[in-house]
C-alpha cells in the first residue's frame, strides 16, 4: 500500500533507505569495509542517486504503469506530477514556497521526460531490477578510484551480464534477448543521466532553500 507523500516524509526516508543501501554495497563488494573511507564515500555517492532511480521505475512500473501522473517516491510513498501542492503540504520547512513549488515542477517535467521512453518498455522483473542495481553501482569508470578497485567492478559487470543471459535463456526461455537486454542497458544509462539529475536537485534544494542545509551527510551524498 503506498501513500502520497511530502518533501519531509521523503527526506526522512531518504534518510533511512541510505543507511539500508550500504547493506547492498557490502554484499557485492566483499572488502568494502577495508577500503579507504574516502573511497567507500565515493562509491557510495556515484550507487546512492542512481539506486533511488532504478527503484522509482522498478515500482512505478509494477504499480503505475499506465498512469502517467503517478510515481513512487519511496517503498512507501508516491507522488503526483500534477499535484505539487501536496508534495509541499509541510509548509513550515519551505522559505519561499512559490519558489520552491516551481522549482519542483521544474524538476519533475525533466524526470518525466527521462522515465516515459522506460515506462514504455517491458516491466523489469525482480532479477533484471537487482542486475540494474548493481551495473549502476559498477559503473565508476570515470570515478578516482584505485586500479583494484576497477578491476574488481568490471569482474562484477561481466559476471552480472553473463548471469542475466543464463537467466533470460533458462528462466524466461529466451532465444533472441537482444532488445530486452538492449532495453536494460538503455535504461542503465538513462538512470545514470537521473541520478546527476537528483543530485543537482538535492543541492539546489539545500543551498537555495535552505532545506536541511544543517544535515552534513544529506549535503555530502549528493554534492559533486
Amino acid at each position: 500500500e503506498f501513500y502520497n507523500g511530502n518533501f519531509t516524509s521523503f527526506y526522512d526516508i531518504l534518510r533511512i533507505s541510505m543507511k539500508d543501501s550500504t547493506s547492498l554495497l557490502k554484499n557485492v563488494f566483499d572488502d568494502f569495509d577495508s577500503l579507504p573511507i574516502a573511497h567507500r564515500v565515493t562509491l557510495f555517492k556515484n550507487f546512492y542517486s542512481k539506486f533511488s532511480m532504478v527503484e522509482c521505475v522498478y515500482f512505478t512500473m509494477k504499480h503505475f504503469k499506465d498512469d502517467e501522473s503517478m510515481y513512487v517516491a519511496s517503498i512507501i510513498t508516491v507522488a503526483d506530477i500534477n499535484n505539487m501542492d501536496q508534495w509541499m503540504s509541510d509548509d513550515k520547512n519551505f522559505k519561499n514556497k512559490d519558489a520552491f513549488k516551481s522549482s519542483c515542477q521544474g524538476f519533475s517535467k525533466e524526470y518525466y521526460d527521462l522515465f516515459t521512453p522506460m515506462m514504455k518498455m517491458d516491466v523489469m522483473t525482480d532479477r533484471e531490477f537487482y542486475a540494474l542495481a548493481v551495473l549502476n553501482y559498477c559503473d565508476v569508470d570515470t570515478l578516482d578510484l584505485p586500479e583494484e578497485v576497477i578491476t574488481i567492478t568490471q569482474a562484477t559487470r561481466a559476471k552480472v551480464f553473463e548471469e542475466l543471459q543464463d537467466y533470460y535463456r533458462n528462466a524466461l526461455n529466451l532465444h533472441d534477448f537482444s532488445k530486452r537486454l538492449g532495453n536494460l542497458m538503455t535504461m542503465a544509462h538513462g538512470f545514470g543521466e537521473a541520478a546527476r539529475l537528483m543530485n543537482k536537485e538535492m543541492q539546489m534544494y539545500s543551498t537555495m532553500f535552505d532545506i536541511y542545509s544543517d544535515d552534513s551527510f544529506f549535503r555530502e551524498i549528493f554534492s559533486e
